[in-house]
């Protein structure tokens, strides 16, 4: 079995001239609900061997707060670059190449990226994926490199204003 959470980065400033996209950090609301998402997963024991994380700013820092949680090192955290410049293929790419000595991976990226694999895995709809949201999937697996459409069953979709 292998599992796999799914988080979009928490809430950030508004992007300008003056900040690149890339460079945008978290709001005081996305710090919050970066605790409070993963105080819950913590709770439920829903707790990831490796870290997986966009460069960005703000997944980074998404990433971060998760690990200061879960006392995990910052160490932990992998930081991959298609997770911001990809889509969907270099995701599931990424995934299919993930080390077999993890059973259970946190990937922390960016919408629409987020949302697609997600209903691509499980195959049905969930209609928005706020910031912050996190999912968690199971597959009936030994090798990541089975991941692939519909594979994956849907244990649990949290967003921050329902924990809150």
């Amino acid at each position: 079995m292998k599992t796999l959470y799914l988080v979009r980065h928490a809430k950030t400033v508004e992007g300008s001239p003056d900040l690149k996209d890339f460079d945008r950090y978290l709001k005081p609301r996305g710090i919050s609900d970066s605790r409070v998402m993963a105080s819950l997963m913590k709770k439920n024991s829903w707790l990831p061997e490796t870290i997986i994380t966009s460069p960005a700013k703000r997944a980074r820092q998404t990433a971060e707060l998760f690990c200061e949680i879960f006392q995990y090192s910052h160490e932990r955290i992998v930081e991959e670059k298609s997770l911001y410049y990809g889509g969907q293929v270099e995701m599931i790419d990424l995934l299919q190449n993930i080390s077999n000595d993890s059973e259970s991976v946190m990937i922390i990226g960016h919408n629409p990226t987020i949302h697609e694999v997600v209903n691509y895995l499980v195959g049905y709809g969930i209609e928005h994926y706020p910031t912050c949201a996190v999912s968690g999937l199971r597959f009936n697996i030994n090798l990541w490199i089975e991941i692939t459409l519909k594979k994956g069953e849907l244990l649990f979709f949290e967003v921050p204003k329902n924990i809150r």
